[in-house]
């Protein structure tokens, strides 16, 4: 297999993990521009984890049922879509719903490019392929910060939205040209229940989770979400678990590694995960740095991050993956909370 397929789907990749860096270097100036505070931004950020949320389990779907091709290159148009919405919003309700558009096409690319990619690379070739697939995303966060600060001091927050388009229209018209139709699954019935129920469990519990802290409401309010989210949980979980074809398969929870691993990874991300976050928060409304200057501090975790991809292979090899897992992620504990001090 050529490395054209994965280079070519790497574009979204790239996009994707790029815009959400590039954000978080400009929150402050995209707060003070609309008229609102940095952390009340953190809305946004929620809006576009909650369309991941609820899009990226019926992604699959949408892939058997209309094409890979297709859908992936609806959902690089509609990230594109968001992208301007954003670009131009003027208040926090339409940031806000410009991200969920955002997140409508991010749950999309990024599962869909893997999918393209296992379906037309022979088994022997896959992890090269996965590889010419992943890396080319993880230039984004590098590429990410220091340039959306470049962007943001220099000239507008604007610009960090608006140049997605031109890569977007790039990857969409690569798509078309160079990958062939694949063949598809036959797709299963769609669990519409479990879709509806898992959305409104997500988005109203993260919804409330960030409401319980932000100024313009009244914690309450985030309180009442927060328990409907976990209410309607409660009845997905029970419905799933009498359901042929769950649109979440909870009983994979029951083989012990993928437990574990859920579980753990759960709590090691509420921390990896707010310091994206929050460090360029702290960075320039406590320290003063300009944007510019807070990207060409924060971009430095991609860097270890994509160093680390060279080396994985090998650690795994020699020490599998119990003992790399807890040291690495002390590292990391260790890493936020020097940041923090």
């Amino acid at each position: 297999m050529s490395r054209t397929t994965p280079l070519i789907l790497a574009t979204a990749v790239f996009m994707e993990n790029m815009d959400s860096t590039v954000i978080a270097t400009s929150l402050a100036a995209i707060a003070a521009d609309i008229g609102t505070d940095p952390i009340s931004l953190k809305l946004a950020l929620t809006a576009y984890l909650v369309a991941l949320a609820i899009f990226i389990p019926i992604s699959s779907w949408m892939a058997d049922r209309f094409g890979a091709r297709r859908v992936f290159r609806i959902a690089m148009l509609v990230f594109m879509i968001g992208s301007v919405g954003c670009a131009f919003s003027g208040s926090l309700a339409e940031f806000v719903i410009a991200r969920f558009v955002q997140g409508m096409g991010g749950a999309m690319m990024g599962p869909v490019a893997r999918l393209v990619l296992v379906r037309m690379t022979p088994r022997h070739q896959l992890v090269d392929a996965m590889a010419w697939l992943t890396i080319p995303g993880l230039i984004g966060p590098i590429v990410g910060p220091p340039f959306g600060g470049f962007l943001t001091t220099y000239f507008s927050w604007h610009w960090i939205f608006i140049i997605n388009i031109p890569i977007g229209v790039l990857g969409i018209v690569l798509v078309g040209f160079a990958l062939p139709n694949e063949a598809r699954n036959r797709p299963r019935k769609i669990d519409g229940k479990g879709f509806v129920l898992a959305g409104l469990a997500f988005a109203l519990f993260a919804f409330g989770c960030s409401v319980v802290s932000l100024p313009a409401l009244p914690p309450i309010y985030g309180v009442i979400a927060a328990a409907l989210g976990i209410g309607l949980g409660y009845v997905y979980m029970r419905h799933a678990l009498s359901t042929e074809y769950p649109l979440l398969d909870l009983r994979l929870l029951k083989v012990r590694n993928f437990r574990i691993a859920i579980v753990a990874g759960t709590f090691f991300r509420l921390g990896q995960g707010a310091t994206p976050f929050l460090f360029p928060l702290m960075l320039q409304l406590a320290f003063g740095l300009s944007p510019f200057e807070s990207g060409m501090v924060t971009f430095a975790g991609a860097v270890g991050a994509l160093a680390a991809k060279f080396v994985a292979n090998w650690i795994f090899a020699h020490w599998g993956f119990k003992y790399p897992l807890v040291i690495s992620t002390a590292i990391s504990s260790a890493g936020i909370l020097v940041m923090g001090f």
